[in-house]
């Protein structure tokens, strides 16, 4: 139910075959990559963070990432033509570099790996869901920006396959 909503939040019309023509795809395709690899990466940084803890697990975490993203940097503009390894002009973007790197790598990442200390790694992975429709409300109330009934529509999929997920979890530790 989730995974239906999803896509339709997601997608960028359903009648978009441009979005396939160009290459676009390739953000597409490393998302619905990111999102398989959470459910183990969060099982496995479950396990591991009861021996060694939250902030030493994510330390280790985040630094190996960093290096594999770095070779992952230096290689793309030879895998696909015309991309860069830094936007032609650099005004403002490393303020953005850093934003991102502090709110949602080391809040909101370190938060969700804490959260694995008292939650199951199937319940965290289903709260993740609800990431595109928060951002999508708040794109909407901040800046204005409308959804779409498809987008509608998905958000309430999501919120529905969330509630079911986290809704038999509860039931079943008594709450």
């Amino acid at each position: 139910m989730a995974g239906i909503g999803v896509a339709l939040f997601t997608a960028p019309g359903l009648s978009a075959p441009e979005h396939f023509e160009g290459r676009e795809w390739v953000g597409d395709l490393l998302a619905l990559t990111g999102a398989i690899a959470i459910v183990p990466y969060l099982t496995l940084s479950q396990k591991v963070q009861g021996e060694f803890g939250t902030v030493r697990t994510v330390s280790w975490i985040y630094a190996s990432a960093a290096v594999w993203l770095w070779g992952v940097a230096l290689a793309c503009p030879s895998l696909l033509p015309g991309s860069r390894l830094a936007p032609p002009v650099m005004e403002g973007i490393w303020i953005g570099i850093l934003g991102m790197a502090l709110l949602s790598q080391l809040v909101g990442h370190t938060t969700l790996n804490w959260s694995l200390r008292h939650f199951s790694a199937g319940q965290v992975t289903a709260a993740t869901l609800l990431e595109p429709v928060f951002a999508g409300a708040f794109a909407w109330v901040l800046f204005g920006e409308g959804l779409s009934a498809y987008q509608i529509l998905g958000g309430f999929g999501i919120l529905a396959g969330v509630w079911v997920a986290l809704g038999v979890r509860l039931r079943d530790a008594g709450l």
